[in-house]
């Protein structure tokens, strides 16, 4: 593959649009650039269980490239968002060539186990 070529697209959705569902393999991890997406999933007897918002300058999507297991949760667009794509085959190159990328997954992940943590406590 030329080393050249992109390793990552723009994809653009609008409210209500799904991003992916819970149970979807996992092939794609995208950084937010703008705008908001909704993360749930499904409870015992069926309902949505929200899981929090997604907001520009975090991640999602990521967990799925790390594990390696499928989606854990649907995320859909709850404003007009734009996504920077990046396939799972390129994830650690396009990370290490973009720091503040990098910094962004560290944060994302570190605001996301602070959340866990005062739900176990229930803070």
């Amino acid at each position: 593959p030329d080393e050249n070529q992109a390793r990552y697209d723009l994809i653009r959705l609008q409210p209500g649009e799904v991003l992916f569902k819970e149970g979807d393999r996992t092939e794609l991890a995208y950084i937010v650039k703008q705008g908001v997406l909704r993360a749930y999933c499904s409870g015992h007897e069926g309902d949505k269980i929200n899981l929090g918002e997604i907001a520009a300058g975090e991640f999602v999507g990521e967990m799925g490239h790390f594990n390696q297991e499928p989606r854990s949760a649907t995320v859909e667009a709850v404003s007009e968002t734009e996504l920077i794509a990046i396939p799972n085959k390129s994830f650690e190159n396009v990370i290490f060539d973009h720091p503040s990328w990098a910094k962004a997954l560290v944060k994302t992940l570190a605001q996301r186990l602070r959340k866990a943590n005062k739900a176990i406590i229930g803070y």
